[in-house]
């Protein structure tokens, strides 16, 4: 970064800044979860924290060497959660764990323990949801997989909906720990047959059971669906803007190619050319996938509170999702707030241990804030082989994307609220932020791609002086003078007006 000022007078160095704890980041720290604790039945109800702040993010959090298996992995993984300056942590509830027998649901299983775990360290949980594998739908357990329960019906119930053990299930759980969960996500995946061993209608049917379920226990509990694999976002968009005409063809290419560079780049989906789009538009578990994808959406009205999507891709192409989101919605005759509880980077060892991982980290949290999306969930850990960029190594230790990461969040904590964008590229990036309680905008997020940009900014009526800090966490300050300072901006930096 190259930081100038138009006036002779240099700049001087700020003193450091405290990092915040109080902003919301949801954080996701389980899978699957099995296994039970010595029994309990009904176990003592945790007191619950309070609503949670106005600007969540997320990260999902895996440290190499502390397994979650083992209580002082998990009991380090969630101090570490909370160092971050975490207000959630996202962990998954397994149904056949909290109910390991037909009507007999316990509050001392692993679930309760994590829980606990997490609110005494002064966060709240974020949980999903999953069925998983027992009693309720005959299976045997098969990676991270659920299937239907047994009993779901093609007929609506007004009573429990579609399926009596879920229904009875879900309530009980939610009830119990009614005032403690701001979001429950049903389902991970589910156009995944990794993660969902259904049909799109049965999870329909399954959702809308469980929307029914968490209301009548806890209102304020805001439900979302399992969010859909990234890798689908792009073909899935393409393929509607060519059947409807809603994009030309060239526009369509341009679009699918620039959201493909970096998963192409890492060698997870080969595409790079117009052709590769073609060919994969052609293959029938694309196709199946998309028809997936596109009848959940049309289908969610009076299910969700809010649309979930997970996306690994360059920041540059967020902004496709959430539109597209939009659109097919407002299609069904609907409309939802959107949030993703599963976001990162695609990237080798190289990549995750260096400066540009970390500059990419504050370019993506940044869009994100500007697409006012409810919560971002960062996801830190290479699980399944998958090329995802980590902000610690193996040990813990943090890398330089990690800084940037707490950066981000002491920043904006809950004190500024995002406002307005001033340029969204394709060269100079800027994003105004206003604060909270006096409505002033008193923040900008800027960063260019290529060559950097001089710019003039304006202050604020009152601003005397800027502090401008750089995406490693240094802080430079510069005078205003004539209600104006001028910087050259390449890196992404802060600039707090004061």
């Amino acid at each position: 970064m190259t930081l100038q000022s138009s006036k002779s007078a240099s700049p001087r160095r700020a003193p450091g800044r405290r990092v915040g704890c109080g902003f919301l980041i949801v954080v996701i720290a389980g899978l699957a979860l099995s296994g039970l604790a010595p029994s309990s039945l009904w176990a003592a109800r945790p007191v619950p924290q309070p609503p949670r702040p106005a600007n969540p993010f997320a990260m999902l959090l895996v440290i190499q060497d502390w397994p979650w298996s083992d209580p002082s992995g998990w009991a380090q993984t969630v101090a570490l959660i909370a160092q971050m300056g975490n207000g959630q942590a996202r962990m998954s509830v397994n149904w056949a764990v909290s109910e390991p027998q037909p009507g007999q649901i316990r509050f001392d299983t692993i679930n309760d323990q994590r829980i606990r775990s997490i609110e005494a360290q002064g966060m709240r949980p974020f949980i999903t949801l999953l069925i998983g594998c027992g009693w309720m739908n005959g299976c045997s357990l098969n990676g991270s997989r659920s299937y239907p329960p047994s009993d779901l019906s093609s007929v609506w119930h007004p009573q429990y909906g579609y399926s009596r053990s879920y229904y009875t299930f879900v309530k009980q759980f939610i009830t119990h720990y009614r005032g403690h969960f701001d979001f429950v996500a049903i389902e991970n995946e589910v156009n995944s047959s990794l993660f969902w061993g259904g049909t799109a209608d049965e999870y329909l049917r399954l959702i809308r059971t469980a929307y029914k379920a968490i209301k009548e226990a806890d209102p304020n509990v805001q439900v979302i669906d399992s969010g859909m694999v990234s890798g689908m976002w792009g073909l899935c968009i393409a393929r509607d803007w060519l059947a409807s005409g809603y994009r030309s063809e060239a526009e369509t290419m341009q679009m699918a190619l620039a959201y493909y560079r970096r998963a192409a780049q890492n060698g997870v989906i080969p595409i790079r050319t117009a052709q590769d789009v073609r060919f994969w538009l052609a293959q029938p578990a694309v196709q199946q996938n998309c028809d997936r994808v596109t009848t959940i959406l049309s289908r969610l009205q009076g299910t969700v509170d809010a649309l979930n999507f997970h996306f690994y891709e360059d920041y540059s192409v967020m902004h496709y999702v959430s539109e597209w989101l939009d659109r097919r919605t407002q299609m069904a005759g609907y409309t939802r707030p959107k949030l993703t509880n599963e976001v990162g980077q695609r990237g080798d060892l190289a990549y995750a241990q260096g400066a540009q991982h970390a500059r990419d980290v504050f370019k993506t949290l940044i869009t994100a804030a500007s697409l006012n999306l409810q919560a971002v969930t960062w996801f830190s850990g290479n699980l399944r082989g998958q090329p995802v960029a980590e902000l610690f190594e193996g040990d813990g230790s943090w890398r330089p994307a990690a800084f940037t990461y707490r950066l981000v969040v002491s920043t904006l904590q809950n004190q500024f609220r995002f406002q307005s964008t001033a340029s969204t590229g394709p060269t100079l990036y800027r994003y105004i932020f206003q604060d909270v309680t006096t409505g002033q905008p008193m923040l900008e997020a800027a960063w260019a791609e290529g060559d950097s940009q001089t710019v003039t900014l304006m202050a604020p009526p009152g601003s005397t002086m800027a502090t401008v800090t750089d995406y490693q966490g240094v802080p430079q300050i510069y005078p205003v003078e004539n209600g104006q300072i001028t910087l050259t901006i390449g890196d992404p930096v802060f600039i707090h007006w004061q």
